[in-house]
């Protein structure tokens, strides 16, 4: 009886591990119908946050050189009736997807599943004014989704901690890969659907809705209030001025987004930064509190 307990058991074994191989083999395409993408861009250059939360899909096939593409839309209309045709996107055999802007003949690398860890993913991203940022890959890994494996790449020189994953795309952003923070800007997805049906919604979030995310950022940012660097520029010294209610992070990028410092806040706290452990020049920086971005900013060493 114990040993046909025991072969039960190794069968059922070998069963969920050929599923999961076999599952974890399947490649789960981007471009395709019946998806649909709401992504947040979230801009803080004055005392009051740029919310721009959008939805990207995908309509009707047309050929372009040859090559076919879907038409890309994108719509911030929260009633979904008015869509903009922004450009055109194609994947091909080799799992790599392009884009390109309606306005432009030049398309480029937006995703490439077709990598091992170590790989230099050169993206250019056409949406994003042709940003050029390679990638190089950490890890890769399956994720599950609705029960689904699916996989999933993580880069090590990504500036937001980006991961891809098969049929979703970019934690940025369907259209927003390698995208480096140096602008006062970011972008996170926020959810992603197929044939009107959630499949993906960030964990950081509890709705796939404009207005519930737009509302729940403001409400978050309202620390921009509290959070200062006096004086700006900064020719001597500059203190960091934080009236925040809970631990966070500040992360100082140089102009080619590359992390210097990182600076630990207790909540509500001052400190002092100094002249002297910066170059001349203009950094960026980033508050995190919670996993989550609480304001960003810039400031300038004379």
């Amino acid at each position: 009886m114990k040993k046909i307990f025991k072969y039960i058991s190794v069968l059922a074994f070998l069963l969920i591990c050929t599923n999961y191989i076999l599952t974890a083999q399947i490649y789960y395409p981007i471009v395709d119908y019946n998806k649909r993408w709401l992504s947040l861009e979230t801009c803080i250059w004055g005392p009051n946050p740029i919310l721009n939360p959008y939805y990207i899909d995908f309509f009707d096939d047309t050929i372009i050189n040859s090559e076919t593409y879907l038409k890309v839309y994108k719509c911030v209309d929260t009633s979904l009736l008015e869509w903009n045709h922004i450009g055109f996107i194609r994947e091909n055999t080799e799992k790599k997807i392009f884009y390109k802007s309606k306005l432009s003949n030049e398309e480029g690398l937006l995703y490439d599943f077709n990598v091992e860890i170590g790989d230099t993913i050169n993206v250019i991203n056409t949406f994003l004014n042709n940003l050029f940022h390679p990638l190089i890959v950490l890890n890769i890994d399956s994720i599950l989704i609705n029960n689904v494996y699916r996989k999933r790449i993580s880069f090590t020189n990504s500036f937001n901690n980006e991961s891809w994953t098969e049929g979703i795309g970019s934690t940025l952003g369907i259209l927003n890969s390698s995208f480096a923070d140096t602008s006062g800007c970011s972008y996170e997805l926020i959810c992603h659907l197929e044939n009107d049906s959630l499949l993906y919604l960030n964990p950081n979030y509890s709705s796939c809705n404009i207005l519930d995310i737009t509302n729940s950022i403001k409400k978050k940012l309202n620390n921009k209030n509290i959070f200062k660097i006096y004086p700006n520029p900064i020719t001597e010294n500059s203190v960091i001025i934080s009236g925040l209610n809970n631990k966070a992070l500040m992360k100082v990028y140089n102009i080619n987004g590359k992390i210097i410092k990182t600076y630990k806040i207790q909540g509500n706290q001052t400190i002092n930064i100094g002249r002297d452990k910066f170059s001349s020049g203009f950094y960026f920086y980033k508050v995190i509190m919670d996993n989550q971005l609480i304001t960003c900013g810039k400031f300038i060493i004379l």
